[in-house]
């Protein structure tokens, strides 16, 4: 009987091509090209299997996300604005309305993710950031100083107000829309992370085509 301890290894036998490297999921040799699944090697196989779990992304899945998301806003602001006139004639203070514009940040990530079919990343996440600050800025000026006297057409460019405010003296105002806006960034950021699992390739592989019987 061999004393020499058990091995659980595959061995390489005899005219078996010899390979500098194997699949990290599935241990089949890399022989001429191979895949990157975040950074590990793998072959064509489970390359076409990773790619069947990810979320297809396109220009126009990144556009339709947007559009929703913008519908989103909308209607996420009305919301918020119709809650926080409430709050504030009920003397709930500006508290309520702050913490509001978490939820009200999270609906218009869940929206777009929704959209997107699950597709992530930073272009999604910075186009969510861009609609939760439009819609705190509006949202945070129509409870401060009121939409009345705004005209229609105006109303995009509230979006400057809370700079603006920084300029004219108003700090209080402008710390509140920037807290709620950065509150509301901070959940759609999360939500819309890219996917975790990232393929890239093909990629040369650099390989012997026979050896010697070898333990891998």
């Amino acid at each position: 009987m061999s004393e020499s301890p058990l091995s659980f290894h595959r061995a390489q036998y005899e005219g078996e091509p010899f390979v500098l490297f194997r699949c990290s999921w599935c241990e089949r040799g890399l022989h001429d090209t191979c895949f990157r699944a975040n950074g590990a090697r793998i072959c064509a196989s489970c390359a076409a299997r990773a790619k069947g779990f990810i979320p297809f992304d396109s220009t126009l899945i990144f556009w339709r996300s947007v559009a929703w998301g913008f519908a989103a806003s909308v209607g996420v602001g009305l919301a918020l604005f119709l809650l926080g006139s409430a709050l504030l004639r009920w003397r709930m203070g500006w508290t309520g309305v702050v913490l509001a514009s978490i939820p009200a940040g999270d609906a218009i990530g869940r929206v777009m993710q929704w959209a997107s079919g699950g597709v992530g990343g930073r272009r999604y996440q910075i186009a969510a950031s861009l609609l939760v600050y439009s819609t705190m800025a509006i949202t945070a000026f129509a409870l401060i100083l009121g939409l009345g006297q705004t005209q229609f057409w105006a109303i995009p460019l509230l979006v400057l107000a809370p700079p603006a405010w920084l300029f004219v003296g108003r700090n209080a105002e402008a710390g509140l829309a920037f807290t709620m806006a950065f509150l509301g960034i901070r959940m759609v950021w999360r939500r819309l992370q890219a996917w975790p699992l990232r393929v890239t390739g093909p990629e040369s592989v650099v390989a012997t085509p026979t050896g010697p019987a070898q333990e891998i």
